[in-house]
């Protein structure tokens, strides 16, 4: 048995992303300016009924005192 989360990680090979965030997910964030999202799809995730919206981040805008940047 498989999750929404793994099934929409499964997706990403699908779109070519590395990181897909449901519709649900996304109005939790929406208070993080940071993200500028793009929508992908709609879809019924295998092994479902409902559909999900599939989003993807397209510009992540940080300043350099954000505390999840990291150097590599």
């Amino acid at each position: 048995m498989y999750s929404k989360p793994a099934r929409i990680q499964h997706a990403c090979n699908h779109y070519g992303c590395d990181c897909l965030v449901s519709g649900i997910l996304l109005n939790q964030l929406k208070g993080i300016s940071e993200y500028e999202w793009e929508r992908l799809d709609r879809v019924t995730l295998r092994g479902k009924e409902t559909e999900v919206e599939l989003f993807r981040v397209v510009n992540l805008h940080l300043s350099s005192s954000h505390p999840i940047l990291v150097k590599l």
